[in-house]
């Protein structure tokens, strides 16, 4: 009996781990050349809003953010980007008061702006004065 809840339990967390795939590997500095923006920002607002899509009614976040840094694009002081709810849609988790590096595409038919996903995101973490996200920042600014 242990072995098929072990079993079962495996599964299931094997198929929410694979709910979202970001494709191919890629890295940083292509990520940077098919971008239309890289930005380093911090979340100040997020706001639940729903959306219909295909006959349902989808939720997201859209998030009200600060830019600190524009590696590429938009330089826009504050800005606003969104990410689709739900199991298997590459939810970030944005946050208020918390600091993100992205490489950020085009807003689309359904959100007014612009959408991410994990694999858009290079960092996220509360504190940007550390040795290690300075290091990450160096590296994307060498990009330009």
């Amino acid at each position: 009996m242990k072995k098929i809840i072990a079993t079962i339990t495996f599964s299931l967390i094997s198929s929410l781990s694979f709910g979202f795939q970001c494709g191919p590997e890629k890295g940083e500095e292509e990520k940077f050349k098919e971008s239309k923006s890289v930005l380093l920002f911090q979340v100040v607002a997020t706001e639940l809003k729903t959306t219909e899509f295909d006959g349902q009614e989808i939720g997201y976040s859209q998030a009200t953010y600060r830019l600190i840094e524009s590696f590429k694009g938009s330089e826009e002081k504050e800005g606003k980007v969104v990410e689709v709810l739900g199991y298997g849609t590459g939810l970030v988790g944005l946050i208020p008061g918390i600091y993100y590096l992205a490489f950020v595409g085009e807003s689309n038919e359904y959100a007014k702006y612009p959408w991410l996903t994990i694999c858009d995101v290079e960092l996220s973490t509360f504190n940007i004065e550390g040795a290690e996200v300075e290091k990450k920042l160096e590296k994307i600014r060498s990009l330009k």
